[in-house]
């Protein structure tokens, strides 16, 4: 990935390095649940070079097409290593090892190129956070040769996620190819804001409400109405006096989740544990797309 100087630009490789960073991540699944990774779980490298060069990032068959079986120990075994393989790496920051874990295509998918070594070189400037896993089950295999495994995890701080990996066998490694979201999965009072975007070229708007009070869960739930991925961030912005203007975002905001959200589809994404004060839902994909939502101090 080259250098990312244009601030939109920047934004959208944000949110989906952040995307990468759960790929085939999940929780509060059903299924026999496997123990989560140790937090000093030594990453490990695979023992020699894959040769990716013929895989290309070809679209992996629709899910709804595939006949899922119940994995065997073993594949259940192997996908839960993976998994846990790739949340150290990330956290012990070789980039190089984390990357050399999945396809073209998943890389194509979450930051629009194929190149593990373009990726590498812009990442350290995203500031991502680590990943904990909270779950890992529900192990399938399917009809083509893909396997699949449920995760559960939080990215940072605020982001929980729950997602199918899929995984494809390559020289004897299991590489985690593509991901599919899931309904977010998380205990706590929860409060529902509704997003989307019109079309390809129309900035991201709330639909209902601006501002909610404080609630352990924020659950954003969006829609794309375009032709075109988007990619969505949530920025929480420092202290001002006033609201922004609207398409205006201020400087000094940190990322604190995303979610990419395909032509015509809904996806959710869930926050724990906000803090009162201004939060912005940006998207990239458009200038000037920028929604302000407030949290406000409980009612006394």
């Amino acid at each position: 990935m080259p250098a990312i100087p244009h601030p939109a630009r920047r934004a959208i490789l944000t949110a989906q390095a952040v995307i990468v960073s759960g790929a085939l991540g999940l929780g509060a699944v059903a299924g026999v649940m496997a123990a989560p990774a140790a937090e000093d779980a030594a990453c490990v490298p695979p023992a020699a070079a894959i040769d990716m060069s013929a895989m290309g990032a070809a679209t992996p068959e629709a899910e709804a097409d595939l006949v899922a079986t119940p994995a065997s120990e073993d594949v259940t075994g192997r996908a839960t290593a993976a998994v846990e393989n790739f949340a150290a790496c990330w956290n012990a920051g070789d980039l190089g090892a984390a990357l050399a874990l999945v396809t073209p295509h998943l890389l194509q998918s979450s930051f629009g190129v194929a190149d593990a070594k373009a990726a590498e070189a812009a990442l350290p400037e995203l500031g991502l956070g680590q990943i904990e896993i909270l779950e890992i089950g529900n192990a399938s295999t399917y009809d083509n040769g893909e396997a699949s495994i449920d995760v559960g995890y939080k990215r940072g701080d605020h982001q929980h996620i729950d997602a199918r990996w899929f995984m494809i066998e390559k020289d004897g490694q299991l590489l985690i190819d593509h991901e599919h979201l899931l309904p977010p999965d998380v205990e706590g009072d929860k409060a529902f804001v509704s997003f989307s975007v019109a079309d390809d070229a129309s900035p991201v708007g709330l639909d209902q409400r601006s501002e909610i009070s404080t609630i352990p869960v924020l659950v954003l739930h969006g829609t794309n109405n375009g032709e075109t991925t988007r990619v969505f961030t949530v920025q929480s912005l420092p202290a001002m006096e006033g609201t922004p203007m609207p398409g205006e975002l201020p400087a000094g905001g940190t990322v604190i989740g995303a979610v990419a959200i395909a032509p015509g589809e809904q996806e959710d994404l869930a926050l724990v544990g906000l803090e009162p004060g201004m939060y912005a839902l940006t998207d990239g994909a458009v200038e000037a797309s920028v929604a302000v939502l407030t949290i406000a101090e409980p009612a006394s």
